[in-house]
């Protein structure tokens, strides 16, 4: 049995080090440093790479978005820490266990890239159990939309800023980037609703767009600055990062009403904007019916009401689930129904492992 989480959730011992060897030039808030020191201590004995295991180190802080990597940013096969990733490990042991636990969010990570055909994360499976299966809808329908962050937004700025100190120039018209974006990413956040909770969100005063719409430019011009700051794949990256979460806001800010529930989320981390589609059941039963796996949901009993009142036996049955968007809509109400057919789990195909 192997238990996988995703890549944001493991310690990277190549960008842990570009922390430390940072931390003299950045001048870290004390706090910060102690993080380091903390994680690099658990670092020399830990067999998992799970941050989880750091005491004291929320996934919040600053430091988590240091040491973890993200697609965008991992070097892969040329990191000089390949042999050793965590990652790499987790994924293989994953790769060779009879039964794997996933949370959701990996789960549809791994079939969006059978469906773009990148491959997987998980490889094939003879049964695909989904457990606590009545939060399918609400999670599918945010994964599937476009979702952008104030978080998103401060990790660019930081990775920018450690490259620039890294390579010891002045670079003062990406410093001048960085900090107008900076200053459009708190004008934003100003204006946004204060209290914790996702809703719909609401632009009848122009206030918020607008912001948005000045973040973006900041974050383009950003990518313009740092495209023209040096030829390496270091800052090919964080330029590619920039352009992409520009564009990700103007999805969500230039949205139709058609396209989707255009929603904000404050919390104590931050904020989110995010554009969820109404209906999302075609494109997730294309990819659960893309695997030729048994599918088997299981949810408490008491999320059965107001359904046919029929729960899947112990054996041979998949529910599968037609997904409705759970998102705040004036025009929509929440809808999610379940309907259950008979399927029979295939037969164990044979296994080249010992």
């Amino acid at each position: 049995m192997a238990l996988l989480k995703g890549r944001a959730n493991y310690l990277c011992r190549h960008r842990f080090d570009a922390a430390r060897a940072q931390m003299p030039l950045e001048g870290l808030r004390r706090g910060s440093s102690r993080l380091l020191g903390r994680i690099g201590r658990w670092a020399a004995v830990t067999r998992t790479g799970d941050l989880a295991e750091v005491p004291g180190l929320a996934d919040s802080s600053l430091v988590w978005a240091q040491v973890t990597s993200t697609r965008d940013n991992c070097p892969g096969v040329r990191c000089p820490q390949y042999d050793d990733c965590h990652v790499v490990a987790a994924r293989r042991a994953a790769q060779e266990a009879d039964l794997v636990i996933v949370n959701h969010h990996l789960l549809l990570a791994d079939l969006a890239l059978k469906e773009d055909g990148f491959g997987d994360l998980l490889g094939s499976a003879d049964a695909v159990i989904l457990d606590e299966a009545h939060q399918i809808p609400d999670l599918a329908t945010r994964f599937f939309g476009t979702t952008v962050s104030g978080r998103q937004v401060e990790t660019l700025l930081a990775e920018a800023r450690a490259l620039r100190m890294a390579h010891g120039l002045p670079m003062p018209q990406v410093e001048s980037a960085l900090v107008e974006t900076e200053r459009r990413l708190r004008a934003l956040a100003a204006v946004l609703p204060r209290a914790v909770g996702r809703r719909t969100w609401e632009t009848d005063d122009g206030q918020a767009e607008a912001a948005a719409r000045a973040l973006v430019g900041a974050l383009e011009g950003l990518g313009t600055r740092l495209a023209e700051a040096a030829d390496e794949p270091t800052f090919a990256a964080a330029t590619a990062r920039a352009r992409e979460l520009a564009a990700g806001f103007t999805r969500v800010v230039c949205a139709q009403a058609e396209e989707g529930a255009r929603t904000v989320e404050t919390s104590a981390r931050g904020f989110s904007l995010g554009l969820l589609p109404f209906d999302i059941s075609e494109r997730f039963q294309s990819l659960a019916t893309r695997q030729r796996s048994a599918w088997i949901f299981t949810w408490p009993r008491s999320r059965l009401a107001g359904t046919s009142g029929t729960s899947p036996s112990a054996w041979g049955w998949m529910a599968r689930a037609h997904c409705r968007s759970t998102a705040p809509s004036a025009t929509r109400t929440r809808d999610s129904c379940t309907c259950l057919r008979a399927c029979r789990i295939p037969p164990r195909r044979p296994s080249s492992r010992r």
